[in-house]
């Protein structure tokens, strides 16, 4: 079967799951071949789920405190993780298409909000959430279903053979790139590997759920701007509205640039993270500030805008 190639148009912005690792150390629990040779399930939730299944998913996965959308806007968000790009190409290959493609049912489940329908995308099958599991091998993308694909999933005997990747797009509509507009929660289980219950504060991006679901089921790469950080950690994230803010963001320090009125906000974001004090202009930030401004400009350029 040839692979699939769609028009994809997402807004320009820079280019996770990683459960073998505490923040930069890595540590090999379960090989991903003996992963692959059982062809595990793939389950993509977004949208809000009922405290009492997101709590019993928490327990057994890991949450990822500093996942973000390379976009705030949610159409440029769900491009993202279709494709696994965070920038504008001519055509794109998507994740249901690959997963097809390795013999996996795509089927989607609840409120399609993407641009034409589920089939365009790769799926095959499009389901109500209430209606019994696909066959195994399947990968379940399940849109604002209230949760109930995960609960299937949870209280059946696939449970112990799925992987799952359960988020929220924050969809403000603010023109900001602050962290409540731009930062998102991630949780995600793979049975059997990582320290169930626990948290990471790795940077990380929404289009790293494609290349990272691929490596864990053991299939080749496809390129993407997304990464798989069972193999390397981010330092910084950088983020894009439209044309006019962009952000650049380590662990520590967030800069913020308006491109048209050229305002710079810097934040120091382990003291100040509700970003309310601008260090900008503090003669005493003078160095941090100019090796943000270096960071924003590599990323603009990494990203094609220079």
């Amino acid at each position: 079967m040839a692979m699939v190639l769609v028009k994809c148009s997402v807004f320009r912005a820079e280019r996770l799951y990683n459960c073998l690792m505490t923040r930069r150390t890595f540590v090999s629990v379960v090989p991903l071949a003996g992963i692959a040779a059982v062809r595990p399930n793939v389950l993509f939730s977004l949208g809000a789920v009922p405290p009492g299944i997101a709590g019993a998913l928490a327990k057994s996965a890991i949450r990822f405190t500093h996942c973000f959308m390379a976009n705030p806007e949610c159409p440029a968000a769900r491009s993202g993780i279709l494709s696994g790009l965070a920038g504008t190409r001519a055509e794109a290959t998507l994740w249901p298409s690959v997963m097809k493609r390795a013999g996996y049912r795509t089927v989607f489940a609840g409120t399609w909000r993407g641009l034409g329908k589920p089939e365009d995308v790769g799926f095959d099958v499009r389901k109500r959430p209430a209606a019994e599991l696909p066959e195994s091998p399947f990968f379940l993308w399940a849109e604002e279903d209230g949760g109930q694909s995960l609960a299937a999933v949870e209280s059946s005997a696939q449970s112990g053979r799925t992987i799952v990747f359960s988020t929220v797009l924050n969809c403000s509509g603010a023109a900001s790139l602050r962290d409540k507009d731009v930062r998102v929660p991630l949780t995600v289980r793979v049975p059997g590997l990582g320290k169930a219950g626990s948290t990471s504060p790795n940077l990380c991006y929404l289009h790293d759920l494609f290349p990272t679901a691929c490596e864990l089921v053991g299939l080749p790469q496809v390129k993407t701007d997304g990464r798989s950080l069972k193999r390397r950690v981010r330092d910084q994230v950088f983020c894009a509205y439209r044309d006019r803010l962009r952000m650049v963001r380590t662990e520590k320090w967030k800069l913020i640039r308006d491109e048209k009125t050229r305002e710079t906000q810097l934040y120091d974001m382990a003291a100040d993270p509700a970003e309310t004090r601008n260090l900008a202009a503090d003669p005493a930030h003078r160095g941090i500030l100019a090796e943000m401004e270096r960071r924003l400009t590599e990323a603009r350029r990494a990203a094609g805008e220079e």
